[in-house]
């Protein structure tokens, strides 16, 4: 199959079945890494078969429905309850003001036009935010160029092969995520340590050695555990007002050096996998 870079949307470790999810090489543009995860996702039987025609949910992410259909809701339910009292304070004014207020059967016949022409645009726009851009033609272009770049999960990769992927993937989202709470660290190599993922995933999938797989996947955890302890570090020290811009106390300097080095180490040992 193909390769995948691991998009860091890696799942986390648990005892349930292998999740439905993808390494894929991160040579890949980001947006066809992005494609093959989802496919991975909402219908892997794509990935699986490549060349076979694409089903119609191929052109939409299925993952952001939930949410699109939820806001659309609530923008609907407000437009319903906000028209009887609109319709309550402009009867009140025409009363106040000596006209003649519109009827009921009038109103009704109104609002109910309005909801059909709101309920209308709401399911457009709910529906162009869960298209994919470019649609099927898009998403068949990004298989093109994610051929045989990609590893399922669970069928490509299966047993301690793949709890050890999936460990991995984990490691790298931890450092990833902890990275974005501490600036004063040197910046995580992603696309190093994807690299390093998406090399062992490939490997294993041949039934070679991992090589220094178990090496990495430690000094990746290890440098999760360094950014934390440095962010803590960091914002103690925000909270008591004691740090000031351009300058480090001892002790989050210590913090900032030990993460940089394990940061240094992951990759390295990344390299080598």
């Amino acid at each position: 199959m193909g390769e995948a870079r691991p998009q860091m949307s890696l799942e986390s470790r648990s005892g349930r079945q292998a999740p439905a999810d993808a390494v894929v090489d991160p040579g890949l543009a980001e947006s066809v890494q992005k494609t093959v995860h989802r496919l991975a996702r909402q219908g892997p039987q794509v990935l699986r078969r490549p060349g076979t025609t694409l089903p119609r949910t191929a052109a939409y992410d299925l993952a952001t429905a939930p949410g699109v259909l939820k806001g659309a809701g609530l923008f609907y339910g407000a437009a319903v309850i906000i028209s009887p009292l609109s319709f309550l304070i402009m009867t009140g004014v025409q009363k106040a003001q000596g006209n003649t207020p519109v009827s009921v059967g009038t109103f009704v016949a109104v609002a109910v036009w309005v909801y059909v022409v709101i309920a209308l645009l709401v399911g457009a726009i709910a529906w162009r935010l869960v298209l994919v851009p470019g649609g099927k033609r898009a998403v068949a272009e990004d298989l093109a160029a994610a051929q045989s770049r990609y590893l399922l999960l669970g069928e490509d990769l299966d047993g301690k092969d793949l709890e050890m992927v999936v460990r991995a993937q984990d490691a790298v989202n931890s450092a990833l995520a902890a990275a974005r709470f501490v600036t004063l660290v040197d910046p995580p190599n992603r696309t190093a340590l994807a690299a390093g993922v998406w090399s062992m995933a490939r490997r294993l999938a041949a039934g070679e050695p991992q090589g220094n797989g178990w090496a990495m996947i430690v000094a990746v955890e290890e440098y999760a555990e360094r950014l934390e302890e440095a962010s803590t570090a960091w914002q103690q020290e925000l909270q008591a007002g004691t740090w000031k811009p351009g300058t480090m106390s001892a002790p989050l300097a210590k913090a900032v050096k030990r993460a940089d080095a394990a940061g240094a180490r992951a990759v390295t040992l990344a390299a080598t996998v």
